[in-house]
C-alpha cells in the first residue's frame, strides 16, 4: 500500500476522458481554472498534468509556485522554471528574456543541481508582469501553442495584493498562442476577471470535486494490501472523515495505517498513525498557536467543540467568551487572512485537519 500512495493519486483517480477534454479545451484556445479547497490535492492534480502534457506537441511551462515566501522569491521561483522548460539551453531564451527585460543576465548555477539562474534589476512586480509574457514570446519564436499550468495560483494576489491578479488578466487577455491552467485556492475570481476580458474562453471547474469522498474511500481500499492488511470499507470511511475528506491528508493516514496494519485491530492501527502524525507536526503546530491571540485561539477551540452549531450563534459567542459578535468577526477574519480557516459554503473550516485535532487534544 505504501509504495502506491507515495505514486500520484491522480494517475488513477482522473477519468482518461477528462485529460483529452483538457486537452482538447487547450487546443480550442481556452483557459482553466480548477478551485481546490486547502489540502484537497491541488499540487497533485498540477503534477499529473505537468506530466500528461509533458509529452506533447506544445511548449510547456510548469510554474510551480505555491512555496513562494515574498515579491523576489516568487519572481526567482517563476524565472527557474520556465528556464526548465528548454532545459537550461540559454539560446532559446536570452533573445525572448532581453526583449522582456533588457537588464537579465542568465547565469549558470554549480550546487548539488546544476541549474540557470537569472539576475534581474528591476522592481520585481514589473519582472512578474512581464515574465508573464515570456510563454508566449517563445510560442510564437517556435511557432508553438504554449500552455502555463499555475500551480498555488492563490499566491499571487497574496504576495502582490490585487495589483498581482490585474498584472495578470492584463497580459494574459492579449496572448494568442498561450493557454493558462490556474489551480489552487481563489483561483475563480481571477478567473471570472479574466473572462470578463475573453469572453466565453474561460472554463472553470471544482478541483476539489474531482474527487469526492466515496471515490476517494474506493481509492484507499484498492490501494491497501490484500490480506490481513487490507482495509475495509468502515476503516477507509474513518481515515476519509478524520482527513476532513482532504485528499492529501487521507494520503497521509492511509501510509501511516499501513505501517501498522496486520499487526494490531484495525483501530489501534488507526490511532497509532493518528499519533505519529500530530507527534511529527507537534513542534510545527506550538509555534502557530503561541502566535494567536486569545480570541483567535477561541475561535479555534470552539470549532472543534461545537459539532454542527453555528459559529455565528448566541451560544457560540457566550460559550467562548467573545462578548460580541464583532469580536468574533474579527477573530475569523485574522485566521482567514493566515491561511488556518477558510469558508466551505457557510461554515469555517480548518485548512489543515490534523492542526484541528491537535487543537482538540491539545484544550481538552
Amino acid at each position: 500500500m505504501y509504495q502506491l500512495f507515495n505514486s500520484n493519486p491522480f494517475g488513477s483517480l482522473l477519468p482518461a476522458e477528462t485529460a483529452a477534454a483538457i486537452t482538447e479545451g487547450l487546443n480550442g484556445n481556452y483557459h482553466y481554472a480548477f478551485e481546490f479547497e486547502p489540502g484537497c490535492g491541488g499540487a497533485l492534480f498540477a503534477e499529473h498534468l505537468a506530466k500528461h502534457f509533458t509529452s506533447g506537441e506544445r511548449l510547456l511551462f510548469n510554474a510551480d509556485i505555491h512555496m513562494a515566501t515574498g515579491d523576489e522569491h516568487l519572481v526567482k521561483i517563476l524565472s527557474r522554471s520556465f528556464v526548465q522548460t528548454f532545459a537550461g539551453d540559454l539560446g532559446r531564451i536570452e533573445g525572448a528574456l532581453k526583449k522582456l527585460i533588457p537588464t537579465a543576465t542568465p547565469r549558470l548555477v554549480m550546487d548539488e543541481s546544476p541549474h540557470v539562474d537569472i539576475d534581474y534589476g528591476a522592481e520585481p512586480d514589473k519582472l512578474f508582469s512581464n515574465l508573464i509574457d515570456l510563454p508566449e514570446l517563445m510560442g510564437i519564436k517556435e511557432g508553438r501553442n504554449a500552455t502555463v499550468i499555475w500551480s498555488g495560483f492563490c499566491r499571487i494576489e497574496e504576495i502582490f495584493g490585487a495589483e498581482g491578479p490585474r498584472f495578470f488578466t492584463d497580459k494574459v487577455h492579449t496572448q494568442t498562442v498561450t493557454n493558462h491552467i490556474m489551480i489552487g485556492s481563489g483561483v475563480t475570481k481571477t478567473a471570472q476577471k479574466l473572462n470578463d476580458r475573453v469572453s466565453g474562453r474561460v472554463r472553470i471547474f471544482n478541483g476539489t470535486g474531482l474527487v469526492p469522498s466515496n471515490i476517494l474511500e474506493a481509492f484507499l481500499i484498492e490501494g491497501s494490501m490484500e490480506g490481513e492488511g487490507a482495509l475495509n470499507a468502515e476503516t477507509a470511511a474513518t481515515i476519509v472523515r478524520l482527513a476532513n475528506g482532504k485528499l492529501e491528508a487521507a494520503l497521509n493516514i492511509a501510509k501511516g495505517y499501513s505501517c501498522y496494519c496486520g499487526s494490531v485491530p484495525d483501530a489501534v492501527a488507526l490511532a497509532r498513525a493518528m499519533d505519529d502524525i500530530l507527534a511529527s507536526a507537534a513542534s510545527a503546530y506550538e509555534q502557530v498557536w503561541e502566535l494567536l491571540n486569545p480570541r483567535q485561539r477561541g475561535v479555534l477551540y470552539g470549532l472543534t467543540r461545537s459539532e454542527d452549531k453555528s459559529i455565528y450563534s448566541e451560544w457560540f459567542i457566550k460559550e467562548f467568551g467573545f462578548k460580541t459578535a464583532t469580536n468574533l468577526q474579527a477573530a475569523i477574519r485574522a485566521l482567514d487572512a493566515k491561511g488556518i480557516l477558510y469558508k466551505r459554503g457557510k461554515r469555517w473550516i480548518f485548512s489543515d485537519p490534523f492542526f484541528a485535532l491537535w487543537v482538540k487534544r491539545k484544550c481538552r
